[in-house]
């Protein structure tokens, strides 16, 4: 026999919803401080931690000498792929920082290109992304750490080289950086193996040009070799008095140090010194040299040399 309900609907839903709506609010309000979701919201937190911190599976957890290993070999891995990198950009004498903000499209060569690799190469994207977020070895600091541990290896076999040759000769220069520092940048050249080698050292920085700072710049990049000096046989500097003084210019006070040297003016100084006085003393020489500028300065404009390649196809079709 059917039970009927004299109310309506309407008023079950009314009376109804809004108690039973209560009620479970009360039962999950309850139920959040219970112990036993607060374990479940625990568990659930550390299973996401193993999951993208990079700490492998439960069972690598579980043995340590599987998960010790596992790290090692990932991290190993991940650390050659950028100093890979960073020796590449070095390599290409591209700079390796760029604008380096989430809002800008172009990061700079050292955090695009990892993006490249991981196009083809997914087992590399992985074993990035399971780095821990304080590891990942994108910072500028470890780009400059790999770059100094990079020299350090470049100078222990200079250093065995030149250590190895029985005569070697110094070469230095000062000049200008791209920030408008003074530096002294620092050769060796000597014959290993039979070969004619010749080694930049260092760029080391100075604030004063005067004979005296020089030296002592060029003695602080050399430091670093602990160098039999009666092997040093040669200086070549170029012809300015502060370099090449007889009473007091570098290669004066470097010749104390190492006495069986003998100082040579570089001969591409020389060369450049020969043209233009060249140049002052001969009209014609002069104008050879300003035709050929403008030719260069013609012919390079976009749309000239573009009209010159095409002139050169139709001229010559099977060159």
């Amino acid at each position: 026999m059917p039970i009927f309900c004299d109310k309506p609907r309407t008023s079950i839903r009314k009376n109804w919803f809004p108690k039973l709506e209560k009620k479970i609010g009360d039962k999950c309000q309850k139920h959040n401080h219970s112990d036993a979701h607060k374990t479940a919201a625990v568990r659930l937190t550390e299973r996401k931690l193993c999951l993208t911190s990079g700490r492998g599976t439960i069972l690598d957890q579980i043995n340590p000498e599987t998960s010790h290993t596992y790290f090692v070999e990932r991290n190993r891995g991940v650390l050659k792929t950028v100093l890979d990198l960073v020796l590449f950009c070095s390599k290409q004498d591209i700079p390796l920082r760029g604008h380096e903000n989430s809002e800008s499209l172009n990061h700079g060569n050292f955090l695009e290109l990892p993006k490249l690799i991981f196009n083809y190469s997914p087992e590399q994207k992985k074993k990035f992304e399971e780095l821990p977020k304080n590891a990942k070895m994108k910072s500028p600091g470890t780009q400059n750490d790999l770059l100094e541990s990079a020299a350090s290896v470049l100078m222990t076999y200079i250093r065995k080289e030149v250590n190895a040759a029985t005569y070697f000769a110094i070469l230095a220069d000062e000049c200008k950086d791209a920030s408008k520092r003074e530096i002294v940048g620092v050769s060796l050249r000597y014959i290993f193996q039979g070969k004619v080698k010749e080694r930049a050292i260092g760029f080391v920085e100075t604030e004063e040009l005067n004979a005296t700072a020089i030296s002592s710049k060029i003695m602080e990049a050399l430091s670093i070799f602990k160098l039999d000096r009666d092997k040093c046989i040669g200086f070549s500097f170029d012809g300015a008095s502060v370099m090449s003084g007889i009473k007091g210019g570098v290669q004066t006070i470097l010749r104390r140090k190492f006495p069986k040297a003998s100082y040579t003016h570089c001969h591409s100084h020389r060369l450049n010194l020969v043209m233009s006085a060249t140049c002052q003393s001969y009209i014609e020489f002069k104008n050879v040299f300003d035709l050929l500028d403008q030719l260069v300065t013609f012919f390079t404009a976009t749309k000239r040399h573009a009209k010159f390649i095409e002139l050169q196809r139709s001229l010559y079709p099977n060159a």
